[in-house]
């Protein structure tokens, strides 16, 4: 990841440990700009940016090298009572082709969890055979606590190009060395899926990674499917905008109205 991506993330406020029997564990202060407008929930699109980033990051350590994602679902199944969570993650499989893991979000003050983020990543070459290492503390993304302003869809630069249409620039705020990453890719979704149908806030993200961003902006496109004031379902495709509208995201997502949040 470049140094500005992880800045980026810092803004999640996330203290990390290590559990080699359950992988990487730890805590979050939630600032109000990373939860969903009206709500002190947080949003699904930062709740999967940390399970991108506490699967993915054992993934890759248990080869070596960088797993790209290949795909993340992300399910709110109740709402918390804080906004400020606990998460744990492991891996359930480290594989020739692929490597899959799962995190679990309780709320600060629950003993259950109410979110469950999946994420399956390349497997790149043979894996370590001592297994993945500890983060380095140096990692911004694993010493964090940095201010947040401005609402997290702003301080990425998420635009607003149409109703149900977003668009973000391929550089080094979001980019984590090849393409945007992952999870800010699922908060480009939430965010069309805002846009389309008003009150609504997102409870459920299915993404399918395809290609990576090479040109840029991303253009987040949700068609709803179905839409009623108690929840909507939407279609959304992310394309590289810049270079022939080549899709590289699919997303099923849903949505609840703000009110039964």
């Amino acid at each position: 990841m470049t140094d500005d991506v992880m800045q980026f993330f810092r803004t999640f406020n996330f203290v990390w440990t290590v559990d080699r029997a359950r992988g990487l564990t730890g805590r979050a202060s939630v600032q109000p700009g990373l939860c969903a407008p009206g709500t002190t929930t947080p949003r699904a699109g930062i709740l999967a940016a940390y399970g991108d980033a506490a699967v993915g990051f054992p993934a890759g350590e248990a080869f070596a090298r960088s797993t790209p994602t290949l795909d993340l679902s992300l399910h709110v199944f109740r709402t918390p009572s804080s906004p400020d969570f606990t998460l744990e993650s492991r891996l359930v499989k480290i594989g020739r082709q692929a490597t899959t893991g799962e995190c679990w979000f309780t709320a600060s003050g629950e003993d259950e969890p109410y979110a469950l983020c999946v994420a399956t990543f390349f497997s790149v070459g043979d894996p370590r055979p001592e297994g993945w290492s500890a983060p380095d503390t140096s990692d911004p993304r694993f010493s964090p606590h940095a201010r947040l302003d401005r609402p997290i869809e702003d301080e990425a630069g998420i635009v607003v190009r149409a109703p149900g249409t977003v668009e973000l620039e391929l550089d080094d705020r979001v980019s984590n060395g090849t393409t945007i990453q992952g999870g800010i890719i699922a908060l480009l979704v939430e965010r069309a899926c805002e846009t389309a149908v008003a009150d609504h806030v997102v409870t459920g993200l299915d993404l399918r990674y395809l290609s990576i961003v090479r040109v840029g902006p991303a253009r987040a496109v949700a068609t709803p499917l179905r839409s009623d004031d108690r929840e909507s379902h939407f279609w959304v495709e992310v394309t590289d905008a810049g270079d022939g509208d080549r899709i590289v995201v699919h997303c099923l997502a849903t949505a609840r109205h703000r009110d039964r949040v």
